[in-house]
């Protein structure tokens, strides 16, 4: 009777999820197409008010950021602007849209656009280290398994070949360490104009440098409202809610 009391609740629990999901994915369905229709008939203040809390809430489709993008090159706000197109080409891999932040960069001076191997290379990274991760873990266990196999049958080549196999286990062990934790090169665009730069995590701290709107720079950790940055091969201070983080 126990058994089929707990069978019960686990479906019961389950289908309850499932119901949840199903009601928050027709209310972003929902959402999304109200906020379409309102960019089609030109309502783009109140499109943008709905593409904006979908995007801080992580839902977001191609096409939504190429809108946001165009609206906001539109106005102006090229911190932005260079952000949601960041984010399509991170989705799409599409060359085309490379092309026109760089066309940005030229046209309005923006500094810290680089598309060069270094760049593609961290995307990359980013993009695929997770499923890389869980082929070094499988290949781990598939080692793990295999000496446990061998210590059995106890054969001489086994032996000869230990020391090889410790080595690269604990080669793939370090390098899914390093996967889980490294999250790539990360960086952030400023949106503010102007942004200051700080020497310090303080508003009382000497200005380094007044940064312009759509200034892209490395970014290392967060001290209380300050982001930790890296311009001109120097550690400054950014305010966090002035930068648009990737």
């Amino acid at each position: 009777m126990q058994k089929v009391i707990f069978k019960f609740l686990i479906i019961s629990v389950l289908s309850l999820l499932g119901l949840m999901n199903g009601l928050v994915a027709k209310s972003t369905e929902s959402e999304l197409f109200t906020a379409d229709s309102l960019y089609e008939n030109q309502q783009y203040s109140e499109a943008i008010k709905i593409y904006n809390n979908l995007f801080e809430a992580h839902i977001y489709t191609p096409n939504m950021l190429l809108k946001m993008a165009r609206l906001m090159e539109g106005q102006e706000k090229l911190g932005l602007t260079t952000h949601y197109l960041e984010k399509y080409y991170e989705l799409t891999q599409e060359q085309d849209v490379i092309n026109h932040i760089e066309k940005l960069s030229e046209e309005n001076n923006l500094r810290g656009f680089s598309y060069d191997f270094p760049y593609y290379m961290n995307e990359y990274y980013k993009l695929y280290r997770h499923h890389a991760l869980v082929v070094m873990l499988i290949l781990v266990v598939s080692l793990l398994i295999k000496e446990l196999f061998a210590q059995k049958i106890k054969s001489q080549r086994y032996q000869e070949k230990k020391s090889r196999f410790a080595f690269l286990l604990f080669f793939l062990l370090l390098s899914s360490v390093i996967l889980n934790n490294f999250e790539g090169y990360r960086y952030g665009i400023t949106v503010n104009n102007p942004t200051y730069s700080m020497k310090g995590p303080s508003a009382g701290s000497d200005i380094y440098e007044s940064l312009e709107e759509a200034t892209k720079v490395g970014i290392s950790n967060e001290v209380d409202i300050w982001t930790k940055a890296l311009l001109n091969d120097k550690e400054i201070y950014i305010r966090t809610d002035h930068l648009k983080k990737r």
